[in-house]
C-alpha cells in the first residue's frame, strides 16, 4: 500500500492533476458500463413485460 502511495505521488508530480483525471476516465467508464450491464442482465424479463416493470 505504501508503494502505491509513493507511485501515485510521483505520477501526480510528474504528469499533473488534469492528466491523471483524464487517464482515469476510461477505467471508470468501463466499470460503470460493466455495472450497468450486470444490473440489466440480472433480471431477465418474461415475454410480454416491458423492460422497466418489475413485480415484487
Amino acid at each position: 500500500m505504501a508503494v502505491g502511495s509513493l507511485i501515485s505521488g510521483a505520477l501526480l508530480h510528474r504528469l499533473g492533476w488534469e492528466t491523471l483525471n483524464l487517464a482515469m476516465l476510461p477505467p471508470i467508464l468501463l466499470v460503470a458500463l460493466a455495472t450497468l450491464w450486470f444490473r440489466l442482465s440480472a433480471y431477465p424479463q418474461p415475454a410480454g413485460h416491458a423492460p422497466d416493470q418489475r413485480e415484487g
